[in-house]
């Protein structure tokens, strides 16, 4: 499992995963943390998709601002991880097929950008209260409009938000609900979950088991 928040939240993960191996050796998981602090603009360097500015603005790009440096550059990011990490990884370890990435709001949005670019390189993906608000949606844009486009990826996705997180992030999140009913492949295997009560950083330790638990019984299931 590949995660984009490295820094954050790394004792419910602990947690939730000592669990699970504690009852099912074929649960074992090295959890690949790679941290994204905002030192300088690298967080949203790394992580906002190369369609939206990474000084994540809600309104929408004026088309006149299309000057390369002022997007993001999740491209770059996402080619370190498929060529030199995971190969790197197949290199040190033993390990099965099976790749999950995970990600938080900034990392979230990393996540959908990956699902609909490059399908074929994780098996489950977790994206937890996704900034997909950026530029006036366009990250939930580009995601509807490229879900049909990944059909032949037998998948597992898992979305959420907390009950109490702000209108902005919360109309995305609808947004992206919305896309996969209507244009999501027959093949990925989705499920999205409100959190009751939870705040922005509430909501991203309260689905982390839930999230396993989604992906392990894929995986059960697709033997």
């Amino acid at each position: 499992m590949i995660k984009t928040d490295g820094n954050f939240n790394l004792d419910t993960w602990d947690d939730a995963l000592s669990i699970l191996e504690s009852t099912d050796d074929k649960h074992e998981v090295i959890l690949v943390a790679i941290p994204n602090l905002f030192w300088h603009d690298t967080r949203n360097r790394d992580l906002v998709p190369p369609y939206a500015r990474k000084d994540v603005a809600i309104e929408a790009r004026p088309i006149n601002q299309n000057q390369r440096e002022i997007f993001g550059k999740a491209d770059v990011f996402l080619k370190f991880i498929e060529t030199e990490l995971i190969p790197y990884l197949e290199g040190e370890y033993r390990i099965s097929g099976q790749r999950t990435l995970t990600g938080f709001s900034a990392g979230g949005s990393f996540v959908l950008y990956t699902r609909v670019t490059k399908p074929e390189l994780f098996n489950a993906y977790f994206a937890f209260s996704p900034a997909a608000w950026y530029d006036d949606n366009v990250v939930v844009k580009q995601f509807s409009k490229s879900l049909p486009n990944t059909a032949g990826n037998t998948h597992y996705f898992y979305v959420t938000l907390g009950g109490d997180e702000n209108p902005i992030i919360t109309g995305a999140f609808n947004g992206l609900v919305n896309a996969l009913q209507k244009h999501a492949p027959n093949d990925l295997t989705w499920q999205h979950h409100i959190n009751k009560g939870a705040d922005h950083e509430q909501n991203a330790k309260q689905s982390v088991r839930s999230a396993l638990d989604g992906a392990f019984n894929h995986f059960d299931m697709a033997k």
